[in-house]
């Protein structure tokens, strides 16, 4: 790790068969879908190399991974961490709090499955830090693609009674927000690759 005060955590899982893009293998098979996933995984967290910010990889599921395999396919540059028991609010919670006790001042997390994420978009999203105590970036799915905080601003309760994997959680997160009087500032809308209609509309953007 270096003197960054900036972390990006990426949540990633390894690119094993039948075990990623559950959704999406239903429509364009177990092999198809594992090797879009691995290829987009790859791709952001190259994104995120090329930012001013350490990247920290929280992975899933922790029993019997192999880390010389991970290593292998992402490189060595990164510091690779178990993501921890629970709810998907559990393992974000644990993960900010692990890496902002390394005294890092600005945090985002980010997942593995939002093909059109940019260096740039990411970098914006730490200079939003320096305005408000948090940044998000919306999906139009109505959840979101990235959260960033401030090391003073993070509060774990943003995370709690959350229905997660529904088009109310970035309508959620936002109450919370309010709730507790943090300030937010929205990065553009970008979509998550999780079903057909969303991997044609990639496939296919452009044309």
């Amino acid at each position: 790790m270096t003197n960054n005060k900036n972390a990006i955590i990426c949540f990633l899982k390894y690119p094993e068969t039948g075990k990623v893009k559950t959704r999406l293998a239903k429509d364009i098979g177990d092999i198809n879908a594992t090797n879009f996933y691995k290829q987009i995984a790859q791709e952001t967290v190259q994104k995120a190399k090329q930012t001013n910010a350490d990247i920290f990889i929280f992975y899933s599921p922790p029993q019997n991974i192999n880390l010389k395999k991970f290593k292998t396919w992402l490189g060595k540059d990164f510091e690779y961490k178990p993501q921890q028991e629970g709810d998907l609010g559990c393992k974000m919670t644990n993960a900010f709090i692990e890496v902002f006790a390394k005294n890092y001042s600005k945090i985002v997390i980010i997942g593995s499955d939002i093909p059109q994420i940019t260096p740039e978009i990411l970098g914006r999203a730490f200079s939003l830090l320096e305005k408000g105590d948090t940044v998000i970036g919306p999906s139009p799915d109505g959840g979101y693609y990235l959260l960033g905080f401030n090391k003073n601003s993070f509060f774990p309760q943003v995370f709690e009674n959350i229905e997660w994997s529904t088009d109310t959680v970035y309508k959620e997160t936002i109450s919370k927000l309010e709730k507790f009087a943090k300030t937010y500032l929205t990065l553009e809308s970008l979509e998550d690759v999780d079903d057909l209609q969303s991997y044609n509309r990639y496939i296919n953007r452009g044309k």
